[in-house]
């Protein structure tokens, strides 16, 4: 143990002597040189000094025999100064006519003379300049005392050094060395497996030493924890961690999570190519990202996926060139956003459906406007055309002109229906209907437009039982249906319209041979805003509303379609109970006038209905009163008008007529009113429910429609 702790002092001991020594050599060495360069400025400049000052003394000397042009004192005085052994050379330059240049040299060479002090003195006198004169001073004085001081600070130098050396090496022995010997002795101990505390006994080190010993312990356990934490982050991590080689793109290390998002295994996945696995790149684009990352240091960038089933995956890529021990390497982070992606296109597809939403609802509030002022202008026409048909005979041409007037008033006054059912404002006038019946008025409706192209084939089971429903909306149900089945054949093709009884259903068909559907389109059909047509060409509404009015009647829809085979829609309805075939027709009131003469009071503001109403009333032979407000009517009452019946106008400025029926209410409660409107929304039915003595009576009504209405009172 002894020679081992001896092997290991020696080298020791060398290299600490052999860094220590020559840092404290070079450390003099550097302070005597600035000492020594401090001396000698010191020593010139006082050398300087003292040249300024003689030569100062030798031109004041000068001034008199220079003056008096006295050669011999002058040489006498130069020669003076030449005695002085640092003085290698004097000059005296005159400006008087008459005295020589005077120099004397010791004889030097031109490289000493770079090395001598020049003072030069003017020689004045009386206020003007006699001339100059110039001594050169040598150095060699100066630098001999330098030499003698340099020499001094070496000596003294080495001393130090050997002094230093003797001390640091006792130091070193000391406090180094020797517990070097014994830690080292030591450590062989506990890597030898022996017992060390038996050993140990009389060492003071080794306590130390065991403190530092399992402090390194410690430090290990905790670099190891380090790593195993990193490593698990590393391979139980959310994205999918890679490190490529830049060069051949090859998977060099993975984490769990890049292969499973691909379908891969682990065996599988080690050594792919980047090339195996991308779907949108081709190899120069890689090899593009992988230069733009080793010059940027780190890039995001999407790009798509293969799986190991071919499936395309989109991926964000973070990317990022690192060194790892001197090798560099391709770090990258990918992201799985195909569900994200799905997501936002969900959302996106959720906000447009919203807006697209939103501008139907306005355009809804627009048509119910629209429908209630264009109701008062076909009221108008309706009541007149209807009163004046009373007065003509049948088979007149005024007659005929006016049937056709009823005719398009009726039309208009059905497509008004339809945009109130359009702004989601007409309730639901729910009845007992034939199908059969109704289909037939949608064909005469939409034969001169829409079947124009194609070939109709009615295929109605004359049997049909009937049903109960909005006969409105069902209007509209299959107006829907067969629009979509003559756009979906182009420019010809044969539309059948089915109906049958099955199961206590009342069963209908509207079949198609146009282009037919794919699975995909057949999946969506049903949603709303979706539209295979061409922007602007369709709100994708059609069937998501017809299968809201089928679902509204407690029936079915299903639809059977295949690209190249067409489209058969099938509507089935809950039979109406107890009824065995389509119910009658209700008969017109005969014509004529009313049983019982009236005293009628119409309230309203618009001017068309007020003269049409009057003339329809006074044709039937009432007595007609008008108002063109509520308060005006409410007036005229108090006033001691005792009217038989009251048609009251729902939309009126002012009270309006809701103001003015629960007016009526406390003041004539027993009169009966009939409350027109163009809007027959839910708002109109609460107010006729709220007050029993009202009667809805939606607009444009005719003379038939007024007089049931009058002789049912």
């Amino acid at each position: 143990m002894g020679t081992l702790a001896g092997r290991g002092r020696v080298p020791v001991q060398a290299v600490f002597i052999g860094v220590l020594v020559p840092l404290a050599t070079l450390l003099l060495s550097g302070g005597t040189w600035l000492a020594y360069r401090a001396e000698t400025r010191e020593q010139v400049e006082n050398l300087r000094r003292e040249a300024g000052a003689s030569t100062g003394q030798l031109a004041t000397s000068l001034t008199l025999p220079v003056w008096y042009l006295d050669e011999p004192q002058i040489g006498l005085i130069l020669d003076h100064v030449m005695e002085n052994p640092a003085v290698e050379l004097v000059a005296l330059d005159t400006a008087l006519e008459g005295l020589p240049e005077f120099a004397r040299d010791r004889g030097a060479d031109s490289r000493s003379r770079k090395d001598l002090i020049w003072i030069q003195r003017d020689i004045p006198y009386a206020g003007r300049t006699l001339g100059r004169v110039r001594v050169g001073f040598s150095t060699r004085f100066v630098a001999a005392d330098l030499r003698a001081f340099l020499r001094e600070s070496l000596w003294t130098l080495l001393g130090l050094d050997l002094l230093l050396v003797a001390s640091v090496s006792i130091l070193l022995w000391r406090v180094v060395l020797r517990p070097l010997g014994e830690i080292r002795r030591l450590a062989g101990l506990v890597s030898s497996g022996a017992d060390v505390d038996s050993q140990a006994q009389g060492v003071p080190r080794y306590r130390e030493f065991e403190a530092v010993h399992q402090s390194l312990l410690r430090t290990f356990a905790l670099l190891k924890r380090r790593e195993e934490r990193y490593r698990t982050f590393f391979a139980h991590g959310p994205d999918g961690i890679v490190v490529l080689d830049p060069e051949t793109t090859r998977i060099l290390e993975f984490n769990d999570q890049a292969c499973r998002q691909l379908g891969y295994t682990r065996e599988e996945f080690q050594g792919l190519a980047l090339a195996d696995i991308e779907a949108a790149e081709t190899a120069e684009d890689s090899a593009r990202h992988i230069r733009n990352v080793m010059n940027a240091g780190i890039e995001d960038f999407p790009t798509l996926h293969r799986t190991k089933q071919g499936e395309v995956r989109d991926v964000q890529v973070t990317a990022q060139y690192i060194r790892v021990g001197g090798e560099p390497t391709y770090h990258c982070v990918w992201r799985d956003m195909t569900l994200r992606k799905a997501r936002e296109a969900e959302v996106k597809k959720l906000h447009a459906q919203l807006i697209q939403s939103q501008k139907m609802e306005s355009l809804g509030l627009l048509a119910g406007g629209v429908a209630h002022d264009m109701n008062n202008v076909l009221g108008a026409i309706l009541g007149l055309a209807s009163a004046e048909v009373e007065t003509h005979g049948e088979g007149t041409s005024t007659r005929r002109s006016f049937d056709t007037i009823i005719k398009a008033c009726e039309r208009g006054a059905h497509m008004v229906r339809g945009l109130l059912r359009f702004s989601r404002t007409a309730p639901a006038d729910e009845r007992e209907l034939d199908l059969n019946a109704l289909l037939r008025e949608e064909v005469l409706l939409l034969e001169r437009t829409t079947f124009a192209k194609v070939h109709l084939a009615l295929d109605l089971d004359p049997a049909l039982g009937p049903m109960r429903g909005d006969a409105s909306a069902l209007t509209n149900l299959f107006m829907n249906l067969c629009v979509n089945a003559v756009d979906a054949m182009g420019e010809g093709g044969t539309l059948t319209l089915r109906t049958r009884n099955l199961d206590g259903q009342v069963e209908a068909q509207v079949e198609d041979t146009g282009t037919g559907m794919t699975k995909e389109v057949l999946e969506k059909a049903l949603d709303p805003f979706f539209t295979t047509k061409e922007v602007g060409k369709g709100t994708g509404l059609g069937l998501s509303m017809a299968f809201s009015t089928v679902k509204a009647h407690h029936g079915r829809m299903d639809i059977r379609s295949a690209p190249g085979e067409g489209t058969c829609v099938t509507v089935r309805f809950p039979a109406a109970a107890g009824s065995g075939g389509a119910p009658p027709e209700a008969e017109a009131p005969p014509p004529g006038e009313a049983v019982k003469r009236l005293k009628v009071l119409v309230v309203d503001d618009d001017e068309l209905v007020h003269a049409s109403t009057a003339f329809v009333l006074k044709v039937l032979g009432h007595a007609v009163h008008a108002a063109w407000t509520g308060e005006e009517a409410l007036r005229m009452i108090q006033e001691g008008l005792h009217p038989d019946v009251m048609i009251l106008d729902l939309n009126m400025p002012g009270m309006g007529g809701a103001g003015t029926l629960d007016r009526m209410a406390t003041l004539d409660p027993a009169l009966p009113v009939l409350l027109a409107t163009g809007r027959p929304d839910q708002r109109a039915l609460d107010l006729v429910k709220a007050h029993p003595q009202a009667t809805l009576l939606p607009k444009p009504f005719g003379i038939q429609e007024l007089r049931a209405r009058l002789d049912s009172l």
